[in-house]
């Protein structure tokens, strides 16, 4: 297994976010999908009548509103991921030492009572 340092992987992560944002910018800007009485009738039939269509969410309408929420969003679930998670998988700084020493004392006691 390739071990990737953590600069490298802030590097990663730093160009994905660059990507959501330009990819936010892109869908924010892109023009919307015409009217259905605006598209040329292809098959000779009379389009659609036109309805009144809901507008949506006003936030939906912020520039960027997307890219921020789900950059926050991600922000939240590695501060709950690192307070939830983190306790409950943490081992202390001399966890292998002690199993590993144990290992050998019980390598040794084997060993002494196999000789005796």
């Amino acid at each position: 297994m390739v071990a990737i340092d953590s600069k490298t992987l802030l590097k990663l992560y730093y160009l994905a976010l660059v990507a959501v944002v330009i990819a936010g910018l892109a869908v924010h800007f892109m023009g919307t999908a015409p009217e259905a009485g605006e598209v040329p009738d292809l098959h000779g039939e009379e389009a659609a009548p036109e309805t009144e269509q809901e507008e949506g969410f006003w936030w939906l309408e912020i520039p960027l509103f997307a890219a921020g929420f789900a950059f926050v969003g991600g922000i939240i679930l590695l501060a709950l991921s690192k307070l939830g998670v983190y306790p409950l998988i943490k081992v202390s700084e001399d966890y292998y030492e002690r199993h590993n020493i144990k290992k050998r004392e019980e390598q040794e006691q084997k060993k002494a009572g196999g000789e005796q």
